[in-house]
């Protein structure tokens, strides 16, 4: 029976590392046939009506010097700030930026498309703003453009898959040690 409960430990905390490696792997029809070493990040993915948000892909992304058209879908879209199109960087990293409306709410989609691939960010946009204000302000110290640091994945994934880890040979160790003394 322990050696069961050993190896079923052993395995969750593996599979628990390893998950997310292997939720980044490109798939077999993918053309490039190797792990993006970046993707996307939105930061923050949560604002308040006239603050920022940036959306930023990672080198080789896109194609290099690639046509990215924009398109924003939400509340009163028409009114937000966001350019209609960009062109990716000589490595195929993008940067944007978006702004909701004054009175935005809800989720805003950003549909990034071209030839090589398309891509949707979600932006939640909280209510917080009178309807009737603008966005026409100066932004000094937005808290929201802050960089973002630390790690975007679950710290408790790490945690986790680690102690499953310990724990199974630790059970391994204890079980190994009494059979030498018995």
């Amino acid at each position: 029976m322990w050696k069961k409960t050993a190896a079923a430990c052993v395995i969750a905390g593996i599979v628990a590392l390893g998950a997310p490696m292997a939720a980044s792997a490109e798939t077999a029809d993918d053309a490039v046939g190797y792990v993006e070493p970046t993707g996307v990040v939105v930061n923050p993915v949560a604002i308040e009506p006239c603050l920022t948000s940036t959306v930023t892909f990672g080198a080789r992304y896109w194609a290099p010097s690639e046509s990215v058209a924009i398109a924003v879908e939400g509340f009163h879209a028409a009114d937000a700030s966001i350019p209609a199109s960009a062109t990716a960087a000589a490595d195929g990293s993008l940067v944007t930026t978006f702004v909701p409306p004054a009175d935005g709410r809800e989720d805003y989609g950003i549909t990034f498309t071209a030839a090589s691939r398309t891509y949707t960010a979600v932006i939640a946009v909280t209510d917080g703003v009178d309807a009737s204000a603008s966005c026409d302000h100066d932004p000094g110290a937005d808290p929201a453009a802050l960089a973002s640091t630390g790690s975007d994945s679950a710290p408790w994934v790490a945690v986790a898959g680690a102690g499953m880890l310990v724990a199974g040979v630790a059970v391994i160790a204890t079980r190994a040690a009494a059979r030498r003394r018995s």
